[in-house]
């Protein structure tokens, strides 16, 4: 929404022009946290100072944590270290599977993209989401799941899912600086091209997921 203020003043007109995404948006699909363990979110919405991705605005990453609340396990700093790895990635609502994939190795240094793992890929723009899937929830919202363990997709196009169905693993694939879920929903079915729709989730407390927050899902 593009927002013009003019004030007259003695000296003349002063203008400017506001450019403020509308975050207000009636979501027709009920959703759950697609992890099932504690959570931090890393990187947040495009106006918390994240994701700036046309499709991607209203976009989060989100890192495990351990029962007590921590981001690893062991001091060194490796995909097997933080909390999140390899746990279950569930589908947040029902719907019918658009795409997915399940070819893009693992970064195997955390902390380190290292894009020769997919830049000779097929759909090599894409693989920079790593193992993802996406899933039609039949109502002109489709979620998007990205950045999943190598090998662990067990889903695939064509196939329909229920809310909660485990889909595939936490991983730290394609454009990804450490093990995270990266989700969001989009307006189209095709990655990164779809309009960017604000996403709430009936089992969690927390209706803005911006960066720093911690979420506690409701199993």
């Amino acid at each position: 929404m593009r927002l013009r203020l003019i004030l007259e003043t003695p000296d003349g007109e002063i203008e400017d022009v506001l450019d403020a995404p509308v975050s207000v948006y009636p979501q027709k699909v009920k959703l759950i946290f697609p992890l099932k363990i504690p959570c931090i979110i890393l990187q947040g919405y495009v106006n918390n100072g994240g994701h700036s991705n046309w499709s991607s605005q209203f976009a989060f990453d989100a890192f495990g944590l351990t029962p007590t609340y921590a981001i690893m396990t062991a001091p060194e700093y490796t995909n097997t270290s933080m909390a999140g790895w390899d746990q279950d990635i569930i589908a947040p609502a029902g719907g019918v599977v658009t795409y997915a994939r399940n070819d893009v190795p693992d970064n195997p240094t955390a902390g380190l993209v290292e894009p020769e793992l997919f830049r000779n890929l097929p759909e090599p723009v894409w693989a920079g989401a790593g193992n993802c899937v996406v899933i039609d929830h039949m109502t002109g919202e489709f979620s998007m799941l990205c950045h999943l363990k190598h090998g662990s997709v067990v889903v695939k196009q064509g196939d329909s899912v229920e809310q909660g169905q485990v889909i595939g693993k936490l991983g730290n694939s394609g454009n990804s600086f450490g093990p995270h879920l990266h989700y969001h929903v989009q307006a189209a079915p095709l990655i990164f091209a779809g309009d960017a729709l604000p996403v709430q989730f009936d089992n969690i407390e927390e209706k803005i997921l911006s960066r720093g927050t911690y979420v506690t899902p409701e199993n």
